[in-house]
């Protein structure tokens, strides 16, 4: 409750410059009224709220009225949850503020897709000369990007270096071809099999594989069969087995499965997302 209190103190003040709440659990409703307080606000120019709880929600909401306020000229908001959909709420905000010229944003899982939605933003600010990433380890070519960013611009840009983990081989458009075809057409994967394995040896040659494909009627680009050849042939020997064809069902199966609960999660998530908590005595035109 005491984000909700010093939010609504912050809208009437005409006369503080700095402000350091940082380290105070605010979050949730607290988070919305420190946010709507910088609506009224046209004073105050360096606040921060870092090692707090902003979260998805205080992001929606500092995304928004950060719209409506042109005397801030710092923000800290490292460490506080914030992640990949909580930073693009938070800079559409920081894109139209007109002032901001500092950022940090540090501390926060926001990965490549947060680092690159806020880069974005820069090519284009006009007064953003420091953006802090903290110990967020960014990818060689967004490394690069930033480099070039900070050469264009004359912005620093602070990050934790390169770092990240090598993404494990994606699964190709075409082995997901390739089990609606068989599914559409009623086929067992070990019927559908047998026609190119004539020796029953439970293998056969990646072009013979392809081959087969084609014959069936199966339509897909020269670079979908070899994605899925490469795919499929988990030990690069040039052959395709019928257990490596299963591998490959299966590991699309778990995928496809784990794309839908992420869909419907997401879907859920959305519907939430920007129900803003109505708080006692505010103005409630978000927009």
């Amino acid at each position: 409750m005491g984000g909700i209190y010093l939010g609504a103190g912050l809208g009437v003040n005409y006369g503080l410059k700095h402000l350091d709440v940082s380290w105070n659990c605010i979050r949730f409703k607290g988070a919305v009224g420190m946010a709507q307080g910088l609506k009224s606000n046209d004073c105050l120019r360096h606040l921060n709220i870092s090692w707090n709880g902003l979260s998805l929600l205080g992001c929606v909401a500092l995304g928004r009225f950060l719209k409506k306020n042109e005397a801030l000229e710092s923000l800290d908001v490292s460490n506080n949850r914030i992640g990949l959909l909580a930073t693009q709420k938070l800079a559409l905000g920081i894109a139209l503020h007109p002032n901001l010229k500092v950022l940090k944003i540090g501390k926060n899982p926001i990965g490549d897709g947060g680092v690159e939605t806020l880069l974005n933003v820069i090519k284009a600010h006009r007064t953003i000369k420091f953006l802090s990433l903290e110990d967020i380890t960014v990818s060689p070519k967004i490394y690069d990007e930033i480099k070039e960013i900070e050469k264009e611009k004359g912005v620093t840009i602070v990050t934790g270096g390169i770092g990240g983990y090598k993404r494990p081989k994606e699964m190709p458009p075409g082995m997901r071809i390739l089990l609606t075809f068989i599914q559409d057409n009623r086929l067992r994967l070990v019927d559908w099999f047998n026609q190119f394995d004539k020796d029953h040896s439970g293998g056969i040659s990646r072009e013979e594989f392809k081959t087969g494909l084609k014959e069936t009627g199966l339509v897909m680009t020269q670079r979908q069969l070899d994605r899925l050849m490469d795919f499929i042939d988990i030990n690069n020997d040039g052959e395709i087995e019928f257990s490596e064809l299963i591998r490959g069902r299966e590991v699309t199966i778990q995928e496809l499965r784990q794309e839908r609960k992420i869909e419907e999660k997401q879907r859920k998530y959305d519907e939430q997302r920007m129900r803003l908590p109505k708080l006692e005595g505010y103005d409630y035109d978000l927009m």
